[in-house]
């Protein structure tokens, strides 16, 4: 899922398709759900948009880390350029693996927080 664009692929039937929306297509894309559908959404920016608007259409709709499940991170290749070059520099930042190391964050989220929080020891240590 990105800013503009989310990639779908459907399932049925151990058969497997692939699709690109704009994301001024999700209503388009809405119209194509039916009740019993279920899906899994990979957590980005635009995910609480997302769920938000598909809830209801489906039975189940389950956000994840992309790297917990195969069929996201295979389904398509990683375009963003920006965000590609922001997680290259990032894996140079302090507190970089061990934060990524945490259930849930992923490169992206590592960078973003480290970039925020800045030296991870300025931060008092728990006793």
């Amino acid at each position: 899922m990105h800013k503009r664009q989310f990639h779908v692929c459907y399932y049925s039937g151990g058969v497997s398709e692939h699709r690109a929306y704009k994301m001024a297509e999700l209503g388009r894309f809405i119209s194509t759900l039916e009740q019993g559908d279920q899906i899994a959404v990979e957590a980005t920016g635009n995910t609480r948009y997302f769920v938000a608007r598909v809830t209801g259409h489906v039975s189940k709709v389950v956000v994840v880390n992309p790297r917990q499940i195969r069929i996201i991170e295979d389904s398509i290749k990683k375009t963003d350029h920006n965000d590609a070059k922001l997680e290259e520099r990032g894996k140079s930042l302090k507190g970089y693996r061990n934060i990524t190391s945490i259930k849930g964050i992923g490169d992206k989220s590592a960078v973003i927080l480290l970039s925020v929080i800045g030296d991870i020891h300025n931060f008092p240590i728990r006793k």
